[in-house]
């Protein structure tokens, strides 16, 4: 029989107190479109279709005394998404039990809060994966099942692309080519939707090397551009060095956020949204939270399971968003 009571370790006040002092996790994706201002908790199992990515535009005017000007379409269609949880666990055996009982109040405390601090992490790398996914356009998300694995799938529409007639690896190309193509990138994005004041781009790994040859070109005298800290700045534009990867559970490969021959513009105004909806467990309330964990004990195995749950859903601007194949 278990003796050892670790309730006290999963208090709100506790479980704050841990993950406020816990390091800042960082990740590109989420660090740069996903932001903290961009993330909100949604107090439903389900998200509405007709509630994201609404239309933002000026409208006209309505005379005095007049009806209000719906910004809603009335349909028929009431389609939801279901977002599904990562729930990733801890298992303190009875051995390890045993070694708890011989730590102080504040050793245990520490081992409790390194486990959660790694179920955080596990949390945020999954969300990360996601979350870089559906910048193009949809999730297509490894769900764990029986004998494994199905696959948990979101459309959000079309992302917006721009043909490179020049590959920036070909032999003539100039940075005018480049700049004609970056300009086109950011119009395509601006033409399609109000936002776009904060256009920004990602280049893959063999795009940015050869966007980095061609800045060093001697022949390219018309324009300028600027090497700087994984950034080349071409008349204004700058284009970063994207080469973050996710892993692939299925394949057990690293896919890259960015694949290495293409280059992607975003608005990083762009309404991008990262939803986190009403966690599926009676002991959270089935409160709506980014982040949420807890402890069972299992008398008939000894063991003590820290559970953690998050559902989140990353929600990209699919028309702020422009992809082109670069090489």
């Amino acid at each position: 029989m278990i003796q050892l009571d670790l309730s006290r370790y999963f208090t709100t006040d506790s479980l704050l107190r841990a993950l406020t002092t816990m390091p800042e996790l960082r990740s590109p994706v989420m660090d740069n479109i996903y932001t903290q201002e961009r993330r909100r908790n949604h107090p439903l199992p389900t998200v509405s279709i007709s509630d994201l990515q609404q239309a933002v535009k000026n409208i006209a005017i309505t005379r005095r005394g007049s009806e209000p000007l719906p910004v809603y379409e009335d349909s028929i269609n009431i389609t939801h998404i279901e977002p599904q949880p990562f729930r990733p666990s801890e298992r303190l055996n009875g051995v390890d039990v045993n070694n708890l009982k011989l730590l102080d109040d504040i050793g245990i405390e520490l081992l409790v809060n390194n486990k959660i601090d790694r179920l955080r992490r596990i949390v945020r790398a999954s969300t990360e994966a996601m979350a870089a996914q559906s910048l193009s356009g949809s999730i297509a998300y490894p769900m764990a099942m029986d004998g494994g694995y199905g696959t948990y799938s979101v459309d959000f529409g079309t992302t917006l692309s721009h043909n490179i007639e020049t590959p920036w690896d070909d032999a003539g190309i100039t940075l005018d080519n480049v700049l004609s193509d970056l300009i086109s990138m950011e119009a395509n994005i601006q033409s399609e939707t109000h936002y776009g004041s904060d256009i920004r781009f990602w280049a893959g790994q063999k795009t940015f090397m050869a966007l980095a040859k061609i800045v060093q070109s001697v022949n390219n005298t018309s324009i300028t551009g600027m090497i700087d800290a994984k950034t080349i700045n071409i008349a204004g534009f700058k284009v970063e060095l994207q080469n973050s990867s996710y892993t692939d559970l299925v394949s057990g490969t690293q896919t890259k956020v960015v694949d290495s021959s293409k280059v992607m513009a975003f608005a990083a105004d762009a309404p991008f949204e990262m939803i986190y909806s009403v966690i599926d467990d009676l002991d959270s309330n089935l409160t709506a939270m980014p982040f949420f964990v807890k402890h069972v004990k299992d008398p008939r195995s000894s063991t003590i399971e820290i559970i953690a749950e998050s559902k989140p859903l990353p929600v990209p601007f699919t028309r702020g968003i422009c992809w082109s194949t670069a090489i």
